[in-house]
């Protein structure tokens, strides 16, 4: 008789953890590796520490933005509650004001910051890579070119990226804190806490941060955590936040029409489908052939064979991990951490007039380093690689240098804003655009003559840009060839009847020549479009020379209604009462322009006050 025994307790499956391995890097301590990544980094990024601020979003986020002028309660709701330049990212914009309420519009400590949060980034992806390879070397090489790629240039060196940098730091850090909640045998629930917090704080720095929970379906894939209910159940909150903060990104991005694709060639679908293959397939390429880089790269009207044969070396990539039998898990799991870092970018939904950054690779590349990383450490780890290891510490060293040496140089080209876009037309010779930006970086300069044979390369370029014509009418109006600005101006509104800007300037052109009843007409126009404090003021002058006194005096009323701190406007205000024998008003106004600081009120006080 049989006796029956007991079936066997399963016990619940644990997600694998690696310990660390026997390491090529065996008697190195990884702190010392860890610090000398570090110090190298810092070394390599020193001379960002000289540059200025640039033309590319820094005005609007720094320079011009009266939100981070104070740190009072009410800027900080503005902060907290409102898009700039077509961005929701209140943390990054929040140390923005940290740092000019400290040092004004000193640039060095914002490139400091910039390159501090780097390290610490870099300082993080060391640790993850760490824990999730359990090799040094791996998490070593990942790091290190993480650090140091010249990809990765554009997001130190241009202040304006501080949004990359900050969000990246939390990202990383929610992906470390996910890593200990799936493998924390007590006191889960904390780390799943944490992770929750960290995910939102990168939400509030960059709301690239939405493709967060993507990434920890990929960390359930290689820990091997399987699709059960309550794995899939904890991701809930995550996907949550990314639906709210992507329907931000939307409503932030169409408020300044970047979602638009009129801003892109009119791809048919067919075509789409290959700018998205070679958006994608363009990081993989660049990660080993950093060449060209540039502020911008513009999407061709026509699509270059190159496009066509992406889809071909997308092919080809999936079946080398198909078809590999050694680090398949790994090769899955970078590839995966790639194209989810890149999905947002890839122009699925077409975004500017740029196919792709080079800022847009600084998180995505984690996933390709981590796979060169695996392949050094199979290399030195694995018998049947003998032939290739005397060799690979050799290569190592050699493409180390290599990227030392361009991001170098390309730290130099964000120097300023001439030595950017300069840059740009050495890349883009026949792209219009990439003229009309240098252009108006040297009106800016000032450097008129270099400006206008600037933007006439532009207008020869693209004769249908209307702000090129607005931009040589401006150079002309500061040589004084009025006529010549006139017909500019004139040029503009003929391609765009909407361009409130080119009717203001026809209306200041006009006034500045005595032209007022001309004025009266382009100004009354731009003001109908986008009224501003200048148009009001502008036609006023020209109502108040008119003799129209009481119509001058209510546009300044107007200009002072939407910029209750422009003294000039007070004081003409109050000239223009003086005129309409309202002293007291007069008066009145003067003494406010006086405690905004415009001084020249006080010789009207002294004269018409006592």
């Amino acid at each position: 008789m049989k006796v029956k025994r007991p079936p066997k307790k399963s016990t619940p499956q644990k997600p694998s953890s690696k310990k660390l391995e026997k390491s090529s890097f065996a008697g190195l301590n990884s702190n010392y590796i860890l610090g000398g990544i570090l110090i190298v980094t810092f070394l390599l990024f020193y001379n960002t520490l000289t540059n200025n601020f640039v033309n590319l979003d820094d005005s609007g986020y720094i320079k011009d933005n009266p939100d981070i002028k104070s740190l009072s309660a009410k800027n900080i709701a503005a902060i907290f509650s409102s898009f700039y330049n077509a961005n929701y990212h209140p943390f990054t914009t929040l140390s923005y004001a940290i740092e000019y309420n400290l040092f004004g519009l000193n640039a060095k400590p914002y490139h400091f910051v910039n390159l501090f949060i780097h390290l610490l980034n870099t300082f993080m992806v060391f640790r993850l890579i760490k824990k999730i390879s359990g090799k040094i070397e791996v998490a070593a090489i990942t790091a290190l070119f993480f650090a140091i790629h010249p990809m990765h240039v554009e997001s130190v060196a241009w202040i304006s990226e501080r949004k990359d940098l900050l969000y990246s730091f939390f990202f990383i850090s929610g992906l470390s804190t996910y890593y200990e909640y799936i493998h924390a045998t007590a006191n889960r629930n904390k780390w799943y806490i944490y992770t929750i917090l960290l995910f939102l704080c990168s939400l509030l720095s960059k709301s690239t941060a939405i493709i967060f929970p993507l990434m920890l379906l990929i960390f359930d894939y290689y820990f091997r955590r399987g699709w059960k209910k309550k794995v899939l159940f904890e991701k809930i909150p995550f996907f949550l936040l990314s639906l709210v903060f992507g329907v931000i990104t939307i409503l932030s991005q169409k408020s300044a029409g970047a979602i638009n694709a009129d801003l892109m060639p009119e791809y048919n679908l067919l075509q789409r489908f290959f700018v998205v293959c070679f958006t994608t397939s363009y990081y993989i390429v660049k990660l080993f052939l950093p060449f060209n880089l540039a502020v911008l790269h513009f999407a061709p009207t026509e699509l270059p064979y190159y496009y066509y044969l992406s889809p071909l070396f997308l092919l080809l990539l999936a079946l080398l991990v198909y078809r590999s039998r050694t680090m398949k898990r790994e090769l899955i799991f970078g590839l995966l951490f790639y194209l989810a870092g890149v999905s947002l970018t890839s122009q699925v939904i077409p975004v500017g007039y740029t196919v792709v950054s080079e800022r847009y690779s600084y998180i995505p590349y984690i996933g390709l380093f981590f796979i060169l990383g695996c392949f050094y450490a199979a290399v030195q780890n694995k018998n049947y690689f003998v032939k290739l290891k005397p060799i690979i510490n050799y290569l190592l060293a050699g493409v180390t240098l290599f990227f030392i040496i361009i991001t170098f140089q390309r730290n130099k080209v964000w120097q300023n804003s001439i030595n950017l876009f300069t840059d740009l037309v050495k890349k883009y010779p026949d792209q219009a655009h990439a003229h009309f930006v240098l252009a108006k970086n040297l009106i800016d300069v000032p450097d008129l003559n270099a400006g206008l044979a600037s933007i006439n390369r532009a207008i020869e370029l693209d004769p249908k840009m209307a702000e090129s014509y607005f931009y040589r009418g401006n150079i002309y109006y500061g040589q004084v060839n009025y006529a010549a600005a006139l017909n500019d101006y004139l040029k503009a509104i003929e391609i765009n009847p909407t361009y409130s800007e080119a009717y203001y300037n026809i209306g200041v052109t006009y006034n500045t020549t005595n032209r007022f009843q001309e004025s009266i007409e382009p100004l009354t126009k731009a003001i109908s479009i986008t009224p501003n404090e200048y148009m009001y003021q502008t036609r006023a002058s020209s109502f108040f020379n008119l003799r129209r006194l009481q119509e001058a005096a209510d546009d300044y009323t107007k200009a002072i209604a939407i910029n209750p701190k422009l003294g000039q406007a007070y004081f003409n205000r109050g000239s223009t009462y003086l005129n309409m024998q309202q002293k007291e008003k007069a008066c009145a106004d003067w003494k406010a322009a006086s405690d905004l600081g415009f001084t020249k009120a006080n010789e009207m006080i002294s004269a018409y006050c006592r």
